[in-house]
């Protein structure tokens, strides 16, 4: 141990003389030595340039800004010192994918100056981790640098080679596309855009040239990386644009505030979001990489019992489908009697929320002309005796705030709103942002945006309020920070997904290894009824094994049980969702391809919990066990059968309850569209075994 101590401390030693008596270059490797960052001046320019196991993934890249009323902060810089450092932790989540994790990195803290007038300053940090790399911009209180207006971030990453690439269009005010498979030169491509835009329309308009992040890829090597942002505090929200005749060159592009010029308002001491790098040799790697999370703040609460992730059901397909609605009148959903009916159903199967859409005086878009009001209910719907109901019942109300983009009259009433809530016992809530523009100004994604976001993560923390945001700013890991922050759409989902002209196959297994990166999603899943033959247009092309597949695959700190509860009646295949836990201990990709299959196994406690899906192609994919502890396990198969279609026939499933120890190997025989779903319960044997 001491002889490793000390080669460590020679190549830190070696690195600040490099960097500091030539002043050209610094470089800092991950913990394991296989992923290299690399900083240099050339020029007066500042670069960097990433290689993982000695093979450059991503070339000499830009950095760098430009600014209103001042001149760029990208030339003329020179190194004045660079620090190194590094840590090993590990931390416990208050929920999430698993329930420890190691924060191990090298870290370098490069200190650049200009040459000229007027000498500004300006710091880079890296952080090299075994997943990945991150790194941010420092601006240090000084008196030549105060306030600032960003109108272009030139973070370059210039790719080696015309990567496979997964991605999804830009769009300054949604994420709800589905994804695109390309060679990297054709990143935001016109010709691909009108086969990625399905099922419900986005809000806003897409941005042809650029694309959303996280933006995956794989290089030539077998390689696989994604790159997004982590900490995205009082910021633009970050989009990749495809420099023009450049082919492998790509560059950060933020969301503008309302001239289309200024991305950024600032003053010094000020420091970005971490740009972000997840690294794998297998797609599997970057579903369990922590790097996202490691990068932000440890929880910021003292105490954190409040904070209770857990499943919900409601008032919502049912009026996606038209069978309700969400105003009222003789079709309103959301009534005292129908909404006792979902609180019976979630108390007689162990769900902690019931969410009503439509409950309030105004409904979900504030549609009769009123102000945001979530409070007064409407006037089929008693409040006071719903709140009095569930409580005998054991369950909880989740207030719904369809704000409709009205967020300035939201905010105004937050303290009366929420306070209310806290008073009675309302301890989640889902707060929805219908519309191109918040106030009718601001895109969601924009520095405006987040702070608006983060002001409601604050506020619902100040009442012990669990939160989940629908058309959303994306996920960068603040979970880490502020834990009560469970889900948030962000997601093409089964409101996409519902039509008949929707193909999800496909998409539903790229959700994961792109936007899930990023974070807990609420996608939705749990149809029975999938052929929906009683309303026009609607099919879920999924065979109801997926469905149940879906839960340990799409994690979300709460999870929605989403048909109606009548399809549910009778159906034993039912017991997986009541068994299927919210929040994990441990997470392991047992096999994957992006966009072809995948198969997730999800530990709580000594038990495991499995989902396996495929695309539109049929797949025999073995599953070997030896994930499993010692012992003996009782397993419960749920499997599509031979004659099973996730169109013309999505029900019919196979339920085998077998033996198993770790070193077993289980067949999951997938129909297209189909899935199986697996609960590994640690205990006793039955009889049977594996075949």
């Amino acid at each position: 141990m001491k002889r490793v101590l000390l080669i460590s401390s020679v190549i830190i030693l070696i690195h600040i003389f490099i960097s500091c008596g030539n002043k050209k270059e610094a470089v800092l490797s991950s913990p394991d030595g296989k992923i290299t960052a690399g900083f240099f001046i050339k020029d007066g320019l500042a670069k960097y340039s990433i290689s993982c196991k000695n093979k450059t993934i991503i070339n000499p890249s830009s950095m760098g800004f430009e600014f209103k009323n001042a001149e760029p902060l990208n030339e003329n810089l020179q190194i004045v010192d660079v620090e190194y450092s590094s840590k090993d932790e590990t931390w416990q989540p208050v929920w999430g994918a698993f329930s420890k994790i190691r924060n191990h990195y090298n870290r370098m803290e490069i200190q650049l100056q200009e040459t000229v007038t007027p000498y500004r300053q300006m710091n880079i940090l890296f952080r090299v981790y075994n997943d990945g790399i991150g790194f941010r911009y420092i601006f240090p209180k000084q008196e030549n640098f105060n306030d600032f207006k960003i109108t272009s971030e030139n973070t370059e990453f210039r790719m080696a080679d015309n990567y496979k690439t997964w991605w999804q269009i830009a769009n300054y005010d949604s994420y709800e596309y589905t994804f695109v498979e390309s060679p990297l030169s054709e990143l935001g491509a016109e010709k691909h855009i009108k086969d990625s835009e399905y099922g419900w329309p986005a809000f806003g308009e897409s941005v042809p040239g650029a694309a959303n992040t996280p933006v995956t890829m794989q290089t030539n090597n077998g390689v696989y990386l994604s790159i997004h942002e982590a900490d995205l505090t009082n910021y633009a929200g970050m989009t990749l644009e495809k420099v023009k005749n450049k082919n492998y060159l790509l560059k950060s592009a933020l969301v503008p505030w309302p001239d289309g010029k200024i991305k950024v308002k600032g003053r010094t001491p000020f420091k970005t979001p971490w740009r972000t790098i997840q690294i794998g040799n297998r797609p599997g790697d970057l579903i369990e990489s922590k790097l996202i999370v490691n990068l932000n703040e440890p929880c910021q609460f003292k105490s954190t019992e409040w904070i209770t992730p857990a499943k919900y059901c409601g008032v919502w397909w049912s009026l996606h489908l038209g069978k309700e609605s969400w105003g009222t009148g003789p079709k309103h959903g959301a009534n005292t009697k129908n909404v006792k009916r979902y609180i019976d159903f979630a108390a007689d199967n162990e769900i902690l929320y019931v969410l009503a859409e439509g409950w309030n005086k105004y409904g979900p878009l504030t549609s009769e002309g009123g102000k945001p009001d979530f409070i007064t209910p409407a006037d089929d719907f008693n409040l006071e005796e719903i709140l009095s109901y569930a409580e005998c019942k054991g369950v909880r109300f989740m207030g719904y705030n369809e704000t409709g983009c009205q967020v300035n009259e939201y905010r105004e009433n937050w303290d009366t709103t929420f306070g209310f809530y806290e008073k009675n016992n309302i301890s989640a809530i889902k707060a929805g942002h219908v519309g191109d523009r918040l106030a009718k100004k601001y895109h969601h994604h924009s520095q405006w945006g987040v702070n608006y976001y983060q002001d409601l993560i604050d506020k619902t923390a100040e009442y012990h309020i669990n939160l989940m945001v629908h058309e959303p700013i994306k996920p960068t890991g603040k979970r880490r920070t502020y834990p009560h922050f469970l889900t948030r759409e962000g997601v093409a989902g089964m409101e996409q997904d519902k039509f008949d002209y929707a193909d999800p196959r496909e998409h539903t297994v790229e959700v994961p290894f792109i936007r899930m990166l990023a974070g807990p999603l609420d996608y939705m899943p749990g149809i029975f009824d999938n052929k929906l033959e009683d309303y026009k247009g609607m099919q879920v092309q999924s065979t109801v094994a997926r469905q149940l597949a879906y839960y340990p695959i799409f994690l979300s700190g709460l999870q929605c049980v989403t048909d109606m509860p009548e399809n549910y009646e009778g159906k034993p295949a039912f017991q997986f969702i009541r068994d299927v836990p919210v929040g994990w201990d441990e997470t392991k990709v047992i096999k994957a391809e992006i966009g072809d299959y995948l198969s997730i196994a999800r530990r709580k406690g000594d038990n495991w919990f499995l989902g396996t899906i495929t695309d539109e192609k049929a797949r025999k994919i073995e599953i070997p066990l030896d994930f499993l502890g010692e012992g003996k396990y009782r397993a419960t198969i749920y499997s599509d059968r031979e004659n099973t279609h996730a169109v013309k026939n999505p029900n019919p499933m196979d339920i085998e309850k077998i033996n198993v120890v770790q070193s077993d190997t289980i067949v999951a025989k997938i129909v297209s569209g189909g899935g199986q779903a697996l609960s590994i319960i640690h205990g006793p044997r039955t009889s049977g075994s594996v075949k």
